[in-house]
């Protein structure tokens, strides 16, 4: 797949793959997102874009209450997208929100919503999937 280092680059309709890649002679570790067809297995795809309402000028909320405020809101578009509702699915709810430095500089107000399976890949789009 092709590699993003930015998950705010994923839209709607997208498909990844996350890895941690380990370096041998470094402590730390990268986490890699590919971007690959829905027609190959992959870990997650994002169904929505939900946008924050706070204006340019609206200083960022803080990591947790943005995190808060993405998950609450990717929740409310997950039925229309999965076709059943959350706490029937199998499917979870990732979201990724706009850090502080886009928040600030962008000015990036929009939150991408993923679902992706606890116990494996997905294959296909989850889209009316009913999962």
């Amino acid at each position: 797949g092709e590699i993003i280092n930015e998950m705010y680059l994923l839209e709607a309709g997208d498909c990844f793959n996350e890895y941690d890649i380990e370096p041998e002679d470094d402590l730390s570790v990268t986490e890699l997102t590919t971007r690959v067809d829905i027609r190959r297995p992959h870990d997650a795809e994002v169904y929505a874009e939900v946008e924050h309402p706070a204006g340019a000028d609206i200083p960022y909320p803080g990591r947790r209450s943005m995190e808060t405020w993405s998950i609450q809101n990717c929740y409310l578009e997950f039925s229309d997208f999965v076709g059943i509702e959350y706490e029937l699915s199998a499917l979870e709810i990732g979201v990724v929100s706009p850090a502080e430095d886009n928040w600030n500089f962008g000015p990036d107000r929009t939150t991408e919503c993923y679902v992706y399976a606890a116990d494996g890949q997905l294959s296909g789009s989850m889209r009316d999937s009913g999962v």
